[in-house]
């Protein structure tokens, strides 16, 4: 099981904040949403956004890792093969 750095609970948490805020911000001064759909709105799009793009950071970070060793398999297959 991965474990995760509390630096890096505190960069998502603060990018979750961020994006309801800038959300909410929107919805209220430049949509003129009710202020209760308002607040509801902005949690939804700001989490998504941001569980969206953490989903997209770990499956390229995931993708690298499989890149990177992938070569160093064949190098070492192919020596094993002649």
């Amino acid at each position: 099981m991965m474990t995760v750095s509390r630096s890096y609970i505190w960069a998502y948490a603060s990018f979750q904040f961020a994006m309801v805020i800038l959300f909410a911000h929107i919805f209220y001064t430049v949509l003129v949403v009710n202020p209760i759909l308002s607040v509801l709105l902005s949690s939804f799009t700001g989490f998504g956004i941001a569980i969206s793009t953490n989903s997209v950071l770990v499956e390229y970070l995931r993708w690298r890792i499989r890149r990177q060793t992938q070569p160093r398999q064949q190098h070492i297959n192919g020596t094993l093969q002649q």
